[in-house]
Parts: C-alpha cells; sequence; structure tokens
C-alpha cells in the first residue's frame, strides 16, 4: 500500500524538499549507535524508513504508528528486509509493549500531534527496563500572528522550551535538553540553542548512567553520507550554491498518482526533477494553495477551483503551470470511452460552461505543457488571445515498467502486440478486419494486454477477453491482465505493435502518441493509426508504418511477416527515437521551460510571451521540440 507525503509523516523521495528529509534522516542517524543489540521501539513511525535503519544494528525494533495505512506500507515494504523487525498500529498513549521491555525509545515529531502528551511520556516510562533511556524531538513553536495557533493544521499544541522540559522533569529523573540545528546538515548536539535550534531534543532515562550513554552520541558530527539520491543536493549545499525552486505538482487523481497520465506526467518528471537538484513534492490541491513555492505545476482539471483562488497565487507570486496528457472540454463525445456515442458516431457534448471556466484559468496560467499539436491547438482555440505559451512535447515513458525484458517466441507463430487502458479495447475494432484476414494467411497470434473488468458495456459485455474474441472473430487470441511486471516482456514477445485509434474521434485523435513510442522502446516497429501525433512520430518505412483503412492495416502487417530484417531494422531505429522520451529526457526539456518562467516578471501577460516547441534534432537543453519527419529522421 502506497502513502503520499502530506505534511504529517515523511516519505522518502517525496517530502516537500531535501533539507527536510535530511532533517529526518540525521535523528535516526545519530541515535543508530545505540541501538547495537537493543531492544527498540520508535513510536509514530510512519513510512517504516526509520524503523529499517534501526534494524539494521537492534536486537529487535517495534514500529509502531496510529495510521493503519501507515502500518500496511511500512510492513509490504521493509518487513521482508529483516527478521528482527515489526510493524503494529497503536496509539501513542496506549503502546502495546509489557512493563519494562525495552532499552531504547525513540519518538520523533510526535509530542505535538498529541491531545495528552502526559499519557504519552508515562507510557515510555511504562516500558522502558531499568537502564533504558529514549530520544523524542518536538520543534520550536511557530504560531500564526493571527490566531496564535500552529500554521501545521496537523499540530495540536507546540512546546516553548521551558514547558517542554517542565514536562520531561514531570516523569523521568534524568533528562537533559539537546537541540538540532536550522542550517544544513541539520545536525544534533547536546547544548540547546533557542535563537538557532528548528527543534529541541528531549533525552530522557530512569538511570544517570543511561542518560550519560544518550548525552555521548549528541556532539556535533557531519552527517552528509545519507541516501543516494540526495546526494547531489548535499553537494551543492557544500558548495554554497543556490537551491533550484520548490515545485509542488498536483496530479489529475490522487496524490499516489495511480492515474496513467499522472504518473508519466507528474511523479516520473518529479523523480528525475529531483536527480537534478530541484525540490519537488506531490501535492492535493488545497494543499498546494496553502505551500509557499514559485511554481505549482498541475493537471488537475478543477478550474473553477483554481479560478477562484487565482487572486491569492498572484499575490503569492506562485505562477501556475498546466500540464495536460488528452483533449479538454471534446466538441463531441469520445468514442472510444462512451460507447454510447460511438454507436451513434458522436453526441453534442454540452460543455460551455466547462469551456468559459477552462478559458478564464488558461489566462492565470504562465504556461501549458501539452501532449499534442491538436491539444495545444484546442487550448489556443478555447483561450484565444489570453493562451499562455504552449510546449507540445510527448509523455515520458515509464522506462522501469518498459525496460529491457525477454525476446520474440521462435515457434513460428507471428505475434502482433496491443496494449491499452481499461476501456480502450474497442480501438481494436479499427483494424480487427484486417487482422482477420491476415490470420487466414499466416500463422498469428494477437496478444492482448488489458485490465479483465471494463467500465463499461460494449457490445454485450464487460468482459474484456470476451470483447477482444468478438472483435477478432476466429483470429488465435492470447489476453493478459495488466501487470508491471509482466508487461515488458508480454510486449518483446511480439514481432509488431499495434495502436489503432478512433480517426472520427477528438479525444483519440489528439491523443499522444504513447503506444508507438513504448513499442519502439521495446525494440518493435509499429503500425498506427494516422492521427495527427501518430503522423508526427511514425515515420513511414523508417521506425513503423501508418494505417488509416483495413487495405493499408494489411499492407503494413504483411510486410512485417515477409521480412524479419525489416522487423529488426525498424526496432532498431524505433528505440533510437523513444529514447528522446525517456523521462530524464523530458524533465530536461521541462526544466528549461521553468528556468524561462521563473525569469519571465510575474505581471507579465502570457499573451505576449512566445510559446515553444521541442526539436528532437537539438539538444536537450534546447526550448524547441518539433516532431516532424525531418527532425526524426534526423535522429536516425
Amino acid at each position: 500500500m502506497a502513502i503520499h507525503f502530506n505534511g504529517l509523516c515523511m516519505v522518502p523521495g517525496h517530502s516537500w524538499h531535501a533539507k527536510m528529509e535530511m532533517e529526518h534522516w540525521v535523528r535516526y542517524l545519530t541515535v543508530l549507535p545505540l541501538a547495537d543489540g537493543r531492544r527498540v521501539l520508535d513510536v509514530a513511525s510512519g513510512e517504516g524508513y526509520g524503523s529499517d535503519l534501526l534494524a539494521e544494528r537492534a536486537q529487535r525494533v517495534y514500529g509502531v504508528d496510529v495510521s493503519e495505512s501507515n502500518v500496511l506500507h511500512a510492513t509490504e515494504k521493509y518487513l521482508s528486509r529483516h527478521s528482527n523487525l515489526d510493524f503494529l498500529q497503536a496509539d501513542a498513549a496506549a503502546l502495546p509493549m509489557a512493563n519494562r521491555s525495552l532499552d531504547l525509545v525513540v519518538s520523533f515529531e510526535t509530542l505535538e500531534h498529541l491531545e495528552e502528551p502526559e499519557k504519552f511520556l508515562d507510557e515510555i516510562r511504562r516500558v522502558l527496563a531499568m537502564g533504558g533511556g529514549a530520544m523524542i524531538s518536538t520543534p520550536m513553536p511557530n504560531p500564526d500572528p493571527a490566531t496564535k495557533r500552529p500554521r501545521n493544521p496537523h499540530h495540536v499544541h507546540e512546546f516553548e522550551p521551558c514547558e517542554f522540559e517542565a514536562l520531561l522533569r514531570r516523569f523521568f529523573p534524568f533528562f537533559a535538553l539537546g537541540g538540532q540545528s536550522a542550517v544544513f546538515p541539520c545536525e544534533l548536539h547536546d547544548d540547546f540553542d533557542a535563537s538557532c535550534d528548528s527543534y529541541m531534543i528531549g533525552l530522557i532515562a530512569n538511570e544517570a548512567g543511561a542518560l550519560r550513554q544518550l548525552r555521548s552520541i549528541l556532539p556535533s558530527r557531519r552527517c552528509i553520507d545519507l541516501k543516494q539520491e540526495l546526494t547531489n543536493i548535499h553537494r551543492a549545499h557544500e558548495a554554497h550554491q543556490p537551491r533550484s525552486p520548490r515545485i509542488v505538482m498536483v496530479p489529475l487523481g490522487d496524490v499516489a498518482c495511480t492515474n496513467p497520465a499522472d504518473h508519466r506526467r507528474i511523479e516520473l518528471v518529479r523523480r528525475e526533477l529531483r536527480k537534478t537538484g530541484y525540490e519537488t513534492a506531490v501535492v492535493s490541491k488545497e494543499e498546494a494553495i496553502t505551500i509557499r513555492s514559485p511554481i505549482l505545476l498541475t493537471q488537475n482539471r478543477d478550474y473553477s477551483f483554481w479560478n477562484q483562488h487565482a487572486d491569492q497565487l498572484r499575490r503569492d507570486q506562485k505562477k501556475i503551470l498546466f500540464s495536460c496528457s488528452d483533449l479538454l472540454v471534446p466538441d463531441l463525445r469520445s468514442q472510444a470511452h462512451s460507447f454510447d456515442s460511438f454507436v451513434h458516431k458522436g453526441l453534442p457534448h454540452p460543455a460551455e460552461a466547462t469551456r468559459r471556466e477552462l478559458a478564464k484559468f488558461l489566462s492565470h496560467c504562465a504556461h501549458v505543457f501539452a501532449g499534442s499539436d491538436a491539444q495545444a491547438d484546442h487550448l489556443r482555440h478555447i483561450a484565444a488571445d489570453l493562451c499562455p505559451p504552449i510546449s507540445v512535447d510527448g509523455d515520458p515513458l515509464d522506462a522501469e515498467t518498459y525496460g529491457p525484458a525477454g525476446g520474440p517466441c521462435a515457434d513460428g507463430t507471428f505475434r502482433i502486440v496491443w496494449e491499452g487502458f481499461v476501456d480502450n479495447v474497442p480501438y481494436l475494432s479499427v483494424c480487427a478486419g484486417a487482422l482477420r484476414r491476415l490470420a487466414k494467411e499466416t500463422r498469428i497470434v494477437v496478444v492482448v494486454i488489458t485490465s479483465k473488468e471494463r467500465r463499461n458495456a460494449f457490445m454485450g459485455t464487460q468482459d474484456n477477453r470476451v470483447l477482444a474474441e468478438k472483435l477478432l472473430g476466429e483470429t488465435a487470441l492470447e489476453f493478459h491482465e495488466w501487470n508491471p511486471r509482466t508487461v515488458a516482456s508480454l510486449i518483446r514477445s511480439a514481432h509488431v505493435g499495434i495502436s489503432p485509434a478512433f480517426l472520427d474521434d477528438p479525444f483519440s485523435a489528439a491523443k499522444p502518441p504513447n503506444k508507438p513510442i513504448i513499442f519502439n522502446y521495446l525494440g518493435l516497429p509499429v503500425v498506427a493509426s494516422p492521427t495527427r501525433a501518430n503522423q508526427s512520430y511514425v515515420q513511414e518505412g523508417v521506425n513503423g508504418f501508418l494505417a488509416g483503412n483495413d487495405e493499408e492495416w494489411i499492407k503494413a502487417l504483411r510486410a512485417l511477416t515477409q521480412a524479419p530484417s525489416l522487423i529488426r531494422q525498424m526496432g532498431e531505429r524505433g528505440r533510437k527515437l523513444a529514447m528522446n522520451f525517456e523521462p530524464a529526457a523530458v524533465a530536461a526539456r521541462m526544466a528549461a521551460v521553468i528556468h524561462k518562467v521563473m525569469e519571465r516578471p510575474h505581471a507579465q501577460s502570457p499573451a505576449t510571451c512566445p510559446g515553444m516547441r521541442l526539436d528532437l534534432s537539438s539538444r536537450v537543453e534546447s526550448t524547441t521540440i518539433d516532431l516532424g519527419r525531418n527532425a526524426c529522421l534526423a535522429q536516425l
């Protein structure tokens, strides 16, 4: 079970910025030597990364958290790595441990979240064995001047140093107050200084010797070597280089980016931007309004919400970048996703109110990232003279999921693969006639990879296997449910990938050429419908073929069945072209745009700023891309 960072617990690689992650890692790294051979309790273990680290040295580690989702995530992610680690769901005020059963308790950033912190400290006193000790941390107060309440909405009460010290004194005969610095590398030390420390570190023990041992680990030390993902950022800090701007990213769906478009255009790009030093976080739209950051990159389409908060965003000097991967507010219902419309050749879409909201939203945007020329033209038509600059670039491909795997089967069968989303199997009707004809000439298998259950009934069924069988008739079918662990091998087992689409449907016609890119990346040539986006990517006889009717489909597929060397050559050329859409390449192009947006005066009208296109024949840092025939041929 995946969890996301929402300000309540740190999630490695997903938090607001590297400094925040450094603060959390350093606490666990500092206390780690005391875990050697001991029974350790980590209260409010959150994502589980700290308990995992402690388990490398401890005799036994228990991670306790009140959140069931946190416990499930931590169990799934970390438990298989350690036989001495357990995660338990429990309240900090009612720990599920026996009296005097633990040698060390750690609990970082917990106290301020509790309604009854006294009960928590009493529980620590109860479970600590004689000679045991605990380290807890809590932040310095940061109240809102207007309300006097903590700025962090998750905090119940933030303690003044004197309050914190008095609370520790009530429960433990031996205690000390240390601190954690507010600047890189966020070291812990045994001499708290309210003028420069961000956090108070409470050291508590039931014996004087145990307290001395706790204090011995706190003299300043540099904990630089934490996680590989942070290395470049650490070096930048050490060299006193300016930090890259913080970017908050709002997905189309949930913040875990389970939507395929969010995974490609938000999560994959976020990972690459972080590697190059950008501070990024995926957040909800409500969180994006309150977090201080110069850049807000969103796929979310609640246009009225953004329009409602436009004045606040402008006052905060936060620039909105909009990312879209398919057609917005189509004039006709999508034939691919609204099947009643498919049967009746398209119905009017009552979207005028949404179009007006979108036009207003675009007027607030500093830049738009569109997935195809058709999308860009659609936005320009809606926004008219208020349209911001637009960059046209394909979606990043998931190189981790679609990495090299498998290879074509050698049984003499010509394998044709189609991969699609839950409701896209009707696309196969575009080339089904050609596939049925080809099956009468040669031995073929059509490999269909998608979900088993569809969201909408079509041709009398909600079972995608049954639907594919109806469309393909007696053609040999091999159906597989989509799985990230097997999809690459299944595609690589084929000889060619197909990407049919409805040419008269504005939604599918505007889709980026994602499937042709994936097939090419895995070394397969592609046969695709000649949508505008596919025409910009698929080059006739170079990395695939375009087919607009049954005769063109059968001609292209027949040519490939008769020429194994052509399959190999087109696959090799296609892979070179597809590598331009690896996440690192797309993120680098996006970073170039972000730099230009950052340099642009905030008050400048979007209409006065030129748009940009990408040029695959130019260097990565270029701000223009041309997906046309000449640029693609130049790459090959």
